[in-house]
């Protein structure tokens, strides 16, 4: 059995073959997944992804579900994980109604937390944006209601932030392809941005960072997940859990998705599907 972890981070099992855009380790392949997966057709029994297709633009996650469609056997399975659009938005609507019922500190910084979680990694141009801002408030007033919504990330940020003398550093993840590298070494080369406004190196700087794959380009609901994978082509499109699948040995190989006895991404929408046999 093939199975193949697309866009994997640092989260992935030495059993599969683990792709992402860089290698956090000696059983990850780099690959530049906007230009398609390198195996062959008809090749693999499974293909999972986690919070990655949001990462694609609208029709840049459409090739990236072909190029998943193809590399499947008939028969084959697609997992995916993606921030449930339908769970964020509910979350929004309730907070903002609590708000508007009882606006003390806990459900204002409820409502601050759910816009943010909306609209954030959609529209930030640094690194972190408002998340970032809001984890590291010396207090903060609803720690429970963020970890409910993101789960353990957010206290392991923030345990790593109370440690004495230590220097908290936001993540991200770069995606940038080889030709996005090429141009930013030509620039380098022809002085950089030294010729440049001020309002030029900032538009530059946002346009690169926007181009490096922390932001999000697309949100998707059960809806339209399940169009997206139809229309690819495949079958019994279902949504399940962190710990259901359809996968053989899910049990074996389901911290992808859980971790702790908990799911490692509460706020997560989870879809499966098949390639059908013909």
């Amino acid at each position: 059995m093939k199975y193949v972890n697309l866009g994997c981070g640092n989260r992935y099992h030495n059993d599969w073959i683990n792709f992402d855009f860089i290698s956090a380790g000696a059983d990850v392949i780099p690959c530049d997944l906007t230009r398609g997966i390198p195996l062959e057709d008809n090749s693999t029994d499974v293909v999972y992804h986690s919070h990655v297709l949001e990462h694609f633009t609208k029709e840049g996650g459409e090739f990236f579900i072909s190029e998943c469609f193809r590399i499947l056997k008939p028969g084959g399975i697609i997992r995916i994980a993606v921030p449930d659009l339908e769970g964020i938005t509910k979350s929004y609507l309730e907070c903002l109604a609590d708000v508007r019922n009882k606006p003390d500190e806990k459900t204002k910084a409820n409502y601050q937390w759910a816009v943010i979680e909306l609209i954030d990694q959609l529209s930030r141009n640094q690194s972190g944006g408002e998340m970032i801002k809001m984890w590291k408030q010396e207090n903060v007033v609803n720690t429970d209601f963020i970890q409910q919504r993101i789960g353990d990330e957010f206290v392991a940020f923030r345990n790593q932030l109370l440690q004495p003398g230590e220097k908290v550093i936001a993540k991200t993840a770069k995606n940038t392809s080889f030709t996005d590298k090429l141009k930013h070494k030509l620039i380098l080369m022809l002085g950089g941005n030294n010729g440049m406004s001020e309002s030029e190196k900032k538009q530059y700087q946002t346009g690169k960072f926007r181009t490096e794959g922390e932001v999000h380009l697309w949100m998707y609901d059960a809806y339209s997940l399940q169009n997206l994978l139809e229309n690819i082509g495949f079958k019994q499109v279902q949504k399940t859990t962190a710990d259901k699948s359809l996968i053989s040995q899910w049990e074996k190989y389901n911290s992808l998705d859980i971790e702790n006895g908990q799911t490692r991404k509460p706020d997560s929408l989870f879809m499966e599907a098949v390639k059908p046999l013909q």
